[in-house]
């Protein structure tokens, strides 16, 4: 809960996690305290405890989206992309979402590979399957052993990338 940002409004999550166990152990004995009935002279009020948090780094920005990525299965505090959408917005001619079976021709988009599925064909050749996401939306990428063997670190989870290609729709669609 914490990578995923559930207590984001309470404290930092570099902080939070650091203090795991300060933390945990509070927790455990505020619910020994209640389980044993244990009162306190001022029984009719509401009684706070404080716990100390030792001072933490902040978790890195991109550390927060892969945890919320790989926990949520999506982005919810922001987007990798959302510094680089100007630049997008300069270098692309549709975002993923402008793309239809009507489009002739080349498109050049931009965006962050969210999954690679890395293959061998039946000629022992490496190529790859892969996701592709923008601001708006995703669409998936084949990528032929021609291309992918070019520049094969390329084609991993979490890179930024500015792509020309012609749009296909696939056959069982």
């Amino acid at each position: 809960l914490i990578k995923a940002g559930a207590f984001d409004e309470l404290e930092e999550r570099g902080k939070l996690l650091k203090n795991l166990d300060t933390l945990l152990t509070a927790s455990k004995e505020a619910a020994e305290r209640e389980e044993n009935g244990q009162a306190t002279l001022f029984d009719d009020q509401q009684v706070s405890h404080s716990i100390t948090l030792s001072e933490a780094e902040p978790a890195p920005e991109k550390q927060k989206l892969a945890w919320e990525k790989k926990l949520l299965g999506l982005y919810i505090s922001s987007h990798p992309l959302e510094n680089h959408s100007e630049e997008l917005k300069e270098k692309t001619t549709h975002k993923i979402s402008e793309i239809d079976q009507d489009i002739r021709g080349k498109v050049r988009v931009g965006g962050i590979i969210s999954e690679v599925n890395q293959i061998r064909t039946k000629n022992g050749k490496s190529m790859a399957f892969a996701t592709l996401e923008d601001l708006t939306t995703d669409i998936e990428l084949v990528i032929f052993p021609g291309t992918f063997n070019k520049k094969p670190d390329l084609w991993e989870e979490d890179k930024i990338l500015l792509l020309e290609a012609k749009p296909q729709k696939r056959e069982s669609d």
